[in-house]
């Protein structure tokens, strides 16, 4: 199973930290930094060592190919991890009924629940 010497996963999967052992130690990055460093969109991903994931490449697919291993890194979208989905709440924007100025209310209550908008200024 992808990810299960992963050092910490936060409850929705995404990678909090990783340990690395190597021949000149071991070394643990922190999830942010470590999507930095492989160029992801993400910290939700999974490594896979010598097994391919996937069938053909995708910008969410990534390989990384040593002396004696490849390391296959599958991501699973560009998010924050914060709990609304991007695609979901365009797409009920998308369908909100025209003329409606308010749709945007209905869109943060169905991502956060038990929440109160009130204007600020």
């Amino acid at each position: 199973k992808p990810g299960q010497q992963t050092s910490d996963r936060g409850v929705s999967g995404r990678i909090k930290s990783a340990t690395f052992i190597g021949t000149s130690g071991k070394t643990t990055v922190d999830g942010d930094s470590l999507r930095s460093i492989l160029g992801l969109k993400s910290t939700l991903f999974d490594f896979y060592v010598n097994h391919n994931p996937v069938k053909g490449t995708g910008k969410a697919y990534h390989n990384f190919t040593g002396s004696n291993d490849t390391v296959y890194i599958k991501g699973h979208g560009w998010g924050h991890g914060l709990g609304m989905s991007q695609w979901g709440a365009a797409e009920m924007a998308k369908r909100a009924t025209p003329g409606d100025t308010n749709y945007y209310q209905t869109i943060l209550r169905h991502y956060y629940s038990g929440i109160t908008l009130k204007k600020m200024y």
